[in-house]
């Protein structure tokens, strides 16, 4: 029997795909620019069981330890890669160099140690304005492939979970709630509704500020940097991702990345290009 909206909403996800996108999906701006030439998404699916038991104890710990003022649930500390590099309140702490130093060691320890999947879609825009006569949304067709990865994932272990994507422009979050709902009532290319409605637990997507200080939105972000520039590395020459960039890297692609079973290839399984 088909299950209606209303039974949805008891369906407990057990893992969570939280998306974090490099770049923008708007086309009318100069696509030869680099900054604008590219949008990638990156999808992390984590056990929200682990998230509670694990992984938000850790975030906690971090905060604590190195940065200022104390962190406090009331004011929280939210771990953003951007502010972290340029050193901002409330991560002045870094500009001591041993203290930075002793943070990237931490993080990447952590990162490798820490029990999550990552799946990177990246859109070049510039080729596919060439080749389309009306370009498609780029967000939509990132969290698409990374939705159909993640129902891949649940599939092959038998379980369910839901969808939740860093907050953009009102318009945007409501055109992403659009599409997002559509798939899941007519399915992809490849995937059916029946499946989508099997494995994912609603038929809604989340959508959330980092500043609600949401563990798994801050983990895509101190990820999806590097994801984004190795991947335009390895398939137009983008220049090479910093030393920082690569040991994270490094670590994603010995443990974190989805990949074929049977080959362990991450192209087209935990890396997507398009074009």
């Amino acid at each position: 029997m088909e299950q209606n909206s209303e039974q949805l909403q008891f369906r407990r996800p057990v893992y969570r795909a939280y998306l974090d996108e490099v770049g923008h999906a708007n086309y009318k701006c100069d696509l030869n620019h680099s900054q604008n030439r590219f949008l990638s998404v990156t999808g992390v699916f984590i056990d929200l069981r682990y998230v509670e038991s694990t992984l938000s104890p850790h975030f906690e710990a971090i905060k604590h330890t190195y940065f200022k003022p104390p962190h406090h649930p009331d004011s929280p500390v939210v771990l953003h890669r951007n502010d972290i590099k340029g050193k901002r309140y409330p991560f002045a702490n870094l500009k001591d160099s041993s203290m930075h130093s002793d943070f990237d060691a931490h993080l990447i320890n952590c990162l490798t140690e820490w029990d999550y999947r990552v799946v990177t879609v990246t859109v070049d825009k510039l080729a596919m304005s060439s080749r389309y006569a009306v370009p498609f949304d780029a967000y939509h067709y990132c969290m698409t492939v990374i939705l159909e990865r993640f129902l891949y994932f649940l599939i092959a272990r038998g379980l369910e979970g839901d969808v939740m994507a860093e907050a953009r422009q009102k318009h945007e979050n409501r055109s992403l709630k659009a599409e997002y709902t559509r798939i899941y009532s007519e399915g992809t290319r490849y995937d059916s509704a029946d499946d989508f409605r099997k494995h994912i637990t609603s038929n809604q997507i989340k959508i959330k500020e980092k500043v609600h200080n949401i563990v798994g939105l801050q983990l895509a972000d101190l990820i999806a940097y590097s994801c984004f520039h190795q991947h335009a590395h390895l398939q137009v020459g983008y220049p090479v991702p910093s030393a920082f960039c690569r040991r994270i890297i490094a670590e994603l692609e010995r443990f974190k990345y989805e990949r074929n079973p049977q080959t362990g290839v991450i192209e087209g399984y935990g890396r997507k290009w398009f074009p």
